[in-house]
């Protein structure tokens, strides 16, 4: 699969998808629909 760079901005409706969280369990944008929602993005570095 490649990486493409996504950019939003301020407002910008955030696409539909799935991530894994901490606890390596599944977790979708779709899920949080009507909350606040702030995401912090980083590369893991192993």
């Amino acid at each position: 699969m490649e990486d493409t760079p996504l950019t939003l901005h301020v407002g910008d409706k955030m696409p539909n998808v799935n991530l894994i969280d901490h606890n390596l369990h599944p977790w979708r944008i779709s899920d949080q629909a009507g909350r606040p929602l702030v995401l912090v993005m980083h590369r893991h570095l192993a």
